[in-house]
């Protein structure tokens, strides 16, 4: 039981980070956008009509539901759905961080460091998550 309970914890980490990644990725991938300092000679964060706007908004998104999918695959001790959730949580973190990294003023180590450590956590979740025992099959 304490085991889960701290998976859950572990997975929870995960929704954390990604309800505020998808707030901002919302935010400014389908709102704000460059706002003022658009220039349309610039990178594609200066152009408003940049189509990396559109996938950092949808992005964030995906993070968001794949860590809803993880906490309730972990909490229901689901491993299979669980790892599955992860690994689309981690392509879909990764491509985040690429993006805000890459367009947007982010620092490159604050935004790997903060990747590693809830990534962590969400590999914790599952490896946490007690496999299905095979030993009554044939």
């Amino acid at each position: 039981m304490a085991r889960r309970a701290v998976a859950v914890l572990l997975a929870l980490v995960a929704v954390a980070a990604s309800a505020f990644g998808a707030l901002l990725a919302a935010l400014y991938g389908f709102g704000l956008q460059c706002d003022e300092s658009c220039d349309s000679g610039g990178s594609w964060r200066d152009d408003p009509g940049a189509w990396e706007w559109q996938l950092y908004g949808w992005v964030g998104i995906v993070c968001l539901a794949a860590a809803l999918v993880l906490l309730a695959a972990v909490a229901a001790g689901l491993s299979r759905l669980a790892t599955t959730a992860l690994v689309l949580w981690l392509v879909s973190a990764v491509t985040y961080g690429v993006l805000i990294t890459g367009g947007l003023s982010a620092d490159a180590a604050l935004v790997a460091v903060v990747l590693f450590l809830v990534g962590a956590a969400a590999v914790g979740s599952v490896l946490l998550v007690p496999r299905p025992s095979t030993s009554g099959l044939a």
